[in-house]
């Protein structure tokens, strides 16, 4: 006679076995059910007419309007919606300038919905016409009439220099180092100028003057023009131009 745990281990591993032919069995019949019905199921939606194409769901953003939007992705009237690529319908929307990301989706039974995200202007290049650039130094796309130009200028850049995009990081980095100053930031930028011989000339709005930084030393120069600005409010002067640009003094030109 076998001893006790032997005759309990053998029909729990029957029993096993039993469960996991009959998990493979099932596997097998669900696998099947679920390819005839597929089988069926699709081609039927893709004929029929209730899931034509009717419209177009999609939101204006800033820069683009909802008919500009429709315009990029024309889809036939009356088409499948299962036959739209979803995919080159994203591809193609990333096209616009304007556009950074671009999600669609069907809605059924016979819409197409568009979500985009825009670009985001940190600034505007000034060249032979205005353009917006993004925080990477990048042009977006020109401006037009009416929309928001309230951004920093960066000015005097060559179509090469822009197209490598290092000296508008400079000019942003210049502009951020400039507007860490408590005292300075109170003038505000309007521009960021480059020259190729004395660097980068500055721009406030108001009161609005220029102020000559070179290349080199920022920090070191803002802490000197929030000397001479201090200085010339206490007297109640006005700056037309401050050139720090040398080692040993600071050239203030006064408005008139």
């Amino acid at each position: 006679m076998l001893p006790g745990h032997i005759r309990q281990d053998i029909p729990k591993s029957s029993h096993r076995k039993k469960k996991i032919v009959f998990f493979f069995v099932f596997l097998l019949f669900a696998g099947a059910l679920t390819y005839g019905v597929s089988s069926w199921v699709w081609p039927q939606l893709k004929k029929s007419s209730f899931f034509s194409f009717k419209e177009s769901v999609v939101l204006a953003t800033e820069h683009i309007s909802e008919e500009e939007l429709r315009a990029l992705v024309r889809i036939p009237l009356g088409k499948n919606i299962f036959d739209v690529d979803l995919t080159t319908l994203e591809t193609t929307m990333k096209k616009h300038p304007w556009i950074e990301t671009a999600k669609v989706f069907r809605m059924l039974p016979n819409k197409i919905k568009f979500i985009v995200e825009e670009k985001k202007p940190v600034a505007l290049l000034s060249q032979d016409s205005l353009h917006f650039l993004d925080a990477g130094g990048k042009k977006i796309a020109p401006v037009r009439a009416g929309e928001n130009t309230d951004f920093l200028i960066v000015s005097g850049l060559k179509a090469s220099q822009v197209e490598s995009g290092a000296l508008v990081l400079q000019a942003y980095e210049l502009a951020e180092e400039y507007q860490k100053n408590e005292f300075l930031k109170d003038f505000i930028l309007s521009e960021v100028h480059w020259d190729e011989t004395l660097g980068f000339f500055l721009f406030t709005k108001q009161p609005s003057f220029e102020i000559r930084v070179g290349k080199d030393e920022y920090s070191k120069k803002f802490l000197r023009l929030q000397t001479v600005l201090k200085d010339l409010a206490h007297k109640s002067l006005a700056p037309r131009l401050v050139d720090l640009n040398y080692s040993k003094k600071v050239v203030v030109k006064l408005s008139k």
